[in-house]
């Protein structure tokens, strides 16, 4: 969603958003306040080594993540 959120109404509104959705938001890089829409929340980037990749040698499949591209802008 790329509705913008009024700043007085992103704590609340976000922290509810983490609960429901099992957000963890001591990883997240910056304060909930900051993210102008939901949009942006969930495209969100962690904190440096929040979730590593573990070695697990060159004869493994892995799996990459799909990239999440935020929403350039909120309306």
């Amino acid at each position: 969603m790329n509705i913008n959120i009024t700043p007085a109404l992103r704590d609340p509104i976000y922290r509810t958003l983490a609960k429901v959705g099992g957000i963890d938001t001591e990883e997240i890089r910056y304060p909930l306040r900051s993210y102008k829409c939901i949009g942006h929340l969930f495209a969100r980037t962690l904190k440096d080594r929040e979730r590593e990749i573990e070695d697990i040698g060159t004869q493994s499949l892995v799996s990459l993540p799909i990239a999440q591209k935020a929403p350039k802008r909120c309306v």
